[in-house]
């Protein structure tokens, strides 16, 4: 259940609107109806997390989560479809970009490596299968990569 007790928004002197108090339950619609200018967007704003109101505060269950659909439509066009999902999860987005920046700092080291001279071919190759003087230099490049 999403609460809100006694919410002021004041601007300056004069308020936006004074002490609304509702309770909104699961499994209900809810539509915010008002002339341009009173405050819907402001006391959404609010409602969402994404403004702090003058007075008053809002509550909700612990086990729920406030989905937003925003009106910017384009908003998130300059990411992956998957990304744009992902990042309605707060945790599960910043996992992702730790991961992605891990993939990212192995890539450069691949690049490093195919750079610096050695042969490309032996770098996916099983240990196994080396040759003794491979077999040095990989463990050579192992002790100073890190």
């Amino acid at each position: 259940m999403l609460v809100s007790s006694n919410v002021t928004m004041q601007f300056g002197s004069k308020p936006l609107f004074e002490n609304i108090s509702v309770k909104f339950g699961g499994g209900n619609r809810y539509g915010l109806i008002g002339a341009n200018g009173s405050g819907k967007s402001t006391f959404m704003k609010i409602l969402g997390g994404d403004l702090e109101p003058t007075l008053g505060n809002v509550s909700l269950d612990p086990n729920e989560r406030i989905g937003k659909l925003r009106q910017d439509q384009f908003a998130f066009e300059a990411f992956t479809v998957l990304d744009t999902v992902i990042m309605g999860h707060g945790e599960l987005w910043e996992v992702k970009q730790e991961r992605d920046r891990i993939y990212a700092l192995a890539e450069d080291e691949r690049r490093r490596w195919l750079q610096s001279g050695r042969p490309g071919s032996q770098i996916w190759r099983n240990g196994r299968l080396l040759g003794g003087s491979a077999r040095r230099r990989t463990a050579a490049r192992r002790r100073h990569s890190g």
